[in-house]
């Protein structure tokens, strides 16, 4: 006894060319649905595409004439130590993705138990600038925090030594006074 055999089976193809692209730009109905990388960043991050891509630390918060200070602070504090490593490493890996290359070609095949199975393509140019623009763009906020961190740590030391100095002040003032 045999029971019914079937096959299925279909080769999808869908390419793209930049007149296809043009296209749908043009199309009336498109202007709802199409959105530019510096739309969609400028809405999430409240940064356009070069800003971000251009950002690096900067210190030039801390004034010129306590720039001195402020290396030596840099030197001597833990905390600012670990923050700058961190820093350092995040601009590395930056670094890295920005070496990539931007041609791309990814294959993807999946299958279900023989009875299925799916193969997805994506090639195209750009993709590695778009993976550095991504890492750059999750990690601004937080390689911006550490930079104000650091400022903030040395203006705290600087500030420390003159409230110590008052209270110093204040506690020897009502002895004179005896």
């Amino acid at each position: 006894m045999a029971g019914p055999a079937f096959a299925l089976e279909t080769n999808l193809s869908l390419e793209l060319d930049f007149d296809d692209m043009e296209e749908l730009k043009a199309h009336p109905m498109a202007s709802t649905f199409l959105v530019s990388l510096d739309q969609l960043m400028q809405g999430i991050l409240g940064k356009d595409r070069k800003t971000v891509m251009e950002w690096k630390p900067s210190f030039d918060e801390v004034e010129k004439e306590k720039k001195e200070d402020f290396d030596k602070h840099m030197d001597t504090s833990d905390y600012c130590k670990e923050k700058k490593k961190q820093l350092d490493l995040m601009e590395m890996i930056g670094e890295l993705f920005a070496d990539f290359d931007s041609d791309c070609s990814v294959d993807f095949k999946a299958g279900v138990f023989g009875l299925a199975s799916i193969e997805y393509k994506v090639e195209g140019a750009g993709y590695g600038d778009l993976v550095n623009l991504m890492y750059k763009a999750f990690t601004i906020s937080h390689r911006q925090d550490l930079v104000n961190r650091i400022i903030s740590d040395f203006t705290n030391a600087q500030e420390q030594p003159a409230e110590e100095m008052m209270e110093e002040m204040a506690m020897e003032a009502p002895m004179e006074g005896m």
